[in-house]
C-alpha cells in the first residue's frame, strides 16, 4: 500500500477511533511572542525623509496617429463611419476590420 500521510489514511487503516485518539493527544502549539526580525527592521530615518521618489518603469512615448490612410478606400470609409457612430477609438475599429478581412481572405 502507498505511504500514509494524513488522517484519512489513518481512518481507513485503523478506524475513526484512532483518529479521535490522535487528535485528543495532540499537543497545543507553543505560543511565541512576535519579535521583529533584524532584516525586517526599518532603517534609521532620523531626518524624516521617508521613501525616495519612485523611478518610472518605462519611458514616456507619445502615441502616433493610426495610419488609417494605409487602409483600402472602402474599408477606410467603413472604419471611419463605425468609429464615429459607436464612438469607439479609430485604432480599435480598424483592428477589428483588419481581423475580419484576414478571415475573409
Amino acid at each position: 500500500m502507498s505511504e500514509q500521510t494524513d488522517f484519512n489514511d489513518l481512518a481507513q487503516l485503523c478506524g475513526l477511533e484512532a483518529v479521535g485518539r490522535a487528535i485528543a493527544s495532540a499537543a497545543a502549539p507553543a505560543s511565541a511572542s512576535h519579535q521583529q526580525a533584524e532584516w525586517n527592521a526599518p532603517a534609521d530615518d532620523s531626518e524624516g525623509n521617508g521613501w525616495p521618489e519612485p523611478q518610472p518603469l518605462s519611458a514616456k512615448v507619445e502615441p502616433e496617429p493610426y495610419p488609417v490612410d494605409a487602409l483600402p478606400d472602402t474599408i477606410r470609409a467603413a472604419v471611419e463611419e463605425v468609429a464615429g457612430f459607436v464612438k469607439a477609438p479609430l485604432p480599435m475599429v480598424a483592428s477589428s476590420a483588419l481581423a475580419a478581412l484576414s478571415l475573409a481572405a
